[in-house]
């Protein structure tokens, strides 16, 4: 498999070397002379992913020709706190084993422990982003409000085969979209753009973040564990009925779908997806995500900039998954969308 390579998306000279900054940063957020913290924060900070928001971040401070400064690293960093902390909740939620082949926390060390050390991590990012200023330490508040907001109303859905698609709209923006709307706004605060293009920027980083949503809980259906490094299938082992579910759950194969979703502890996640193919709802969902992505570049038409960059990554992410992440046997069927 091709590994997802930042660099190239936002083709931004140095990012490797701000990101190791970032990584700095984290790292010195971090300190901490209670084992009880630092052993199980120290596996899961080696096993990053790809630093996919602060380097958006940054791209927007780089698109307004702005030097890459200490409060731009800090506001990565926070950018980043509030993502990995959110992981560590979701992984409580999930029961889930392993991220990115590496143990979880709750897997490892118990849920208590985990809950504690994902609440750590939430406190630190909202300290580093009041280093910065009182409005940004404001908006990174605001943002771990908005994503718990957004993953209260899945949990309220668990195994709900009525959940409406507004529902789930208003759910992912919350949980995901809007942490890429902060990334955009907050770099548009750190290069000193006026609030209608600041305004703008929070639009793409939001609907991008909704995009990315979508991609990601197709992935969670036509993937593999070994091409994704988790488990999949776990959104329908948990009971969150994502697009694609919604969306034929609403048309002609509603039936036969909640009686494959009725026996929660043997779904057989082919025969869903099967399921799913056949009634064209995950093709429907496909062309979702290619809609918020023409909504994101559409948002950036209002603000000034050369977003050369950003206005490629929407599709650009959305390629590499269907190309490197979903299974063999699925590929066709995404394909032609």
């Amino acid at each position: 498999m091709r590994s997802l390579e930042i660099k190239s998306l936002f083709n931004v000279p140095k990012l490797s070397l701000y990101l190791e900054k970032v990584d700095g940063a984290i790292s010195k957020s971090l300190v901490s002379d209670n084992p009880f913290i630092n052993e199980p924060l120290s596996r899961l900070i080696k096993s990053h992913g790809k630093r996919l928001r602060p380097a958006l971040l940054i791209a927007v401070v780089f698109s307004q020709k702005k030097q890459i400064d200490q409060s731009v690293i800090s506001a990565c960093a926070a950018i980043e706190l509030i993502h990995i902390g959110s992981l560590v909740h979701d992984d409580i939620i999930d029961n889930a084993d392993a991220r990115r082949n590496v143990p979880t926390i709750n897997s490892q060390e118990g849920e208590d422990r985990a809950l504690v050390i994902g609440d750590y991590l939430l406190a630190k990012a909202c300290v580093e982003g009041a280093k910065i200023s009182g409005l940004i330490g404001e908006k990174i508040a605001s943002t771990i409000a908005k994503l718990c907001d957004g993953e209260s109303r899945e949990l309220a859905s668990q195994y709900n085969v009525n959940r409406s698609q507004t529902d789930y709209l208003l759910a992912i923006e919350g949980k995901t979209a809007s942490l890429f709307a902060a990334a955009c706004e907050i770099g548009g605060m750190c290069a000193g753009l006026d609030s209608s293009s600041i305004s703008s920027l929070e639009k793409y980083g939001r609907e991008f973040g909704m995009s990315f949503q979508l991609i990601d809980d197709l992935i969670d259906l036509l993937s593999t564990a070994e091409l994704l490094g988790k488990p999949v299938g776990n959104d329908l082992k948990e009971g969150v009925y994502t697009m694609p579910i919604l969306l034929a759950l609403s048309g002609n194969s509603r039936k036969r779908l909640a009686a494959l979703l009725t026996n929660k502890k043997q779904i057989v996640l082919d025969e869903v997806v099967n399921s799913l193919v056949n009634d064209q709802s995950i093709q429907r969902t496909l062309l979702y995500a290619k809609k918020y992505n023409k909504l994101a570049v559409k948002a950036l038409s209002k603000s000034p900039g050369d977003y050369a960059n950003l206005i490629e990554l929407p599709d650009a992410y959305l390629n590499y998954c269907l190309e490197n992440l979903v299974a063999k046997k699925y590929r066709s069927t995404v394909s032609g969308s």
